[in-house]
Parts: C-alpha cells; sequence; structure tokens
C-alpha cells in the first residue's frame, strides 16, 4: 500500500513538472526532440497576418524559403526572378531563454539583427511573431507561418 501511494505520488509529479514544458503559446506541449533540431532545416512561407489580417503564401508568385543550420548559419531565398534565384546569408541564436530567434545580416558591411518570438515550433511547423514598434507603440504585427519541407 505504502509502495502504491509513493508511486501515485511520484507519477502527479511528474505530471504536474511537464505542464510546464511548452515554452511557446502554441506549444507544442512537449517534444522530444531539441529547438536547435527541430529548428534545423529548410522553411516554406505558408501563410501571413499583418495586423490581424490573414493572406496566403500562394497569393505571392512563388514562397520565400528560409533554412537554418544546426551551426547557427542560415539563408534567405526568395523565389526565381527572371531565371536567377536569389539567396541571402545569415547567423541566428536563440535568444530570451530560447522564446525568441535573433537573426543578424550583413546589410552595407554593417550587422543588422531581427528578433522573431517564436510561437509554435514543431519538427514540421514553425510560427513566429515580429513586432514593427515605433517610439513604445507597435505599428505592425506579423505573424510568419512555415512548413518544412
Amino acid at each position: 500500500m505504502k509502495y502504491l501511494k509513493l508511486s501515485l505520488l511520484a507519477i502527479i509529479g511528474i505530471v504536474l513538472s511537464f505542464s510546464s514544458c511548452s515554452k511557446y503559446e502554441d506549444g507544442p506541449w512537449l517534444s522530444l526532440r531539441t529547438k536547435k533540431a527541430r529548428l534545423a532545416g529548410t522553411w516554406k512561407l505558408d501563410s501571413y497576418e499583418v495586423n490581424g489580417e490573414s493572406y496566403s503564401a500562394s497569393t505571392i508568385l512563388e514562397e520565400p524559403k528560409i533554412k537554418f543550420d544546426k551551426d547557427g548559419s542560415g539563408k534567405f531565398i526568395s523565389p526565381v526572378i527572371m531565371g536567377q534565384e536569389f539567396s541571402a546569408s545569415f547567423d541566428w541564436e536563440f535568444v530570451s531563454k530560447k522564446e525568441k530567434i535573433k537573426i543578424t545580416k550583413q546589410l552595407g558591411g554593417l550587422p543588422v539583427s531581427e528578433e522573431y518570438k517564436i510561437l509554435r515550433l514543431t519538427n514540421k511547423e514553425l510560427n513566429v511573431e515580429m513586432l514593427d514598434v515605433e517610439e513604445g507603440e507597435i505599428k505592425v504585427k506579423t505573424i510568419k507561418k512555415y512548413k518544412k519541407e
């Protein structure tokens, strides 16, 4: 009987400790893969929202892609225009206790960084939010939803 009570308490403790495992608003609740392993790969823009208005990425001629490598490097890949595919390299890292992705790219020889709040990160889905803030006021709220290729 004593063993049963201890086992039950241990199970309850484990379940309660997992209830706080989800770091992101939209989940997942639990994952066996590391955040870096889930993020690594090529992602295709599926849809996006600007100030609450939703758009399908199919409204763009060809959906842009973003590639994250496990070594902290990455690449923006834009649609083919006049037979040429455009890409731009960047470095990335998790920040804010892995709740955001910081992307640093070079523009005119100077580093420029952007931070994206992670809303959902699974092996197949990535949802991020970016806020354009001007003088302490949110001007544009963009949510991008990606699917892994």
